[in-house]
């Protein structure tokens, strides 16, 4: 089972996340959606960032029943061989039983490291690390998810969901 999750913040110090079960990566409707509210969620710290995330994900994990075993963030696994980002973080935390798959939407400075992918008629790439499977191949399943745009169906509906303007479904 894959997940996608996305988190959102107001101004208030709430986070909310958005999260999407689907069985294949081809798959354009998801199993079931959920969406988690977390208040007074820790502050930001530049450099940290894992620290404010992490426990709001972990939450929205475990609201399903489904037995996980890829989850795809929006943002980087790891920015560079020795940088790590959230999604290794994530992976870490999980004792590495999961796959974890870093979905970012701009390139970390001028780091090579991630897999470029192009979608759509987009002439602008998605950069796609992970943790558990090389990046090349997470680069290739991301590029077969459903959806004619340069993001994915699914990972833009996490997205939606967190950020409370598509309901969960379950």
């Amino acid at each position: 089972m894959l997940a996608a999750i996305d988190v959102q913040y107001d101004t208030n110090d709430c986070a909310t996340a958005g999260m999407v079960a689907f069985q294949n990566w081809i798959d354009e409707n998801p199993l079931e959606t959920h969406q988690h509210l977390v208040p007074n969620c820790a502050p930001y710290e530049p450099g940290n960032f894992y620290r404010r995330e992490m426990p709001v994900i972990l939450e929205a994990l475990a609201l399903t029943q489904q037995v996980i075993q890829t989850i795809i963030v929006d943002g980087y696994v790891d920015f560079e061989i020795d940088q790590p980002g959230l999604g290794r973080h994530l992976h870490d935390e999980l004792d590495g039983n999961m796959v974890v798959i870093g979905v970012a939407k701009s390139r970390f400075h001028d780091s090579q490291y991630a897999e470029e992918i192009y979608r759509g008629e987009s002439q602008k790439p998605l950069f796609v690390t992970a943790a558990g499977i090389p990046n090349r191949e997470a680069g290739a399943c991301v590029q077969q998810m459903a959806g004619e745009f340069r993001m994915p169906k699914l990972l833009k509906l996490a997205d939606s969901i967190a950020r409370g303007s598509h309901q969960p479904t379950k």
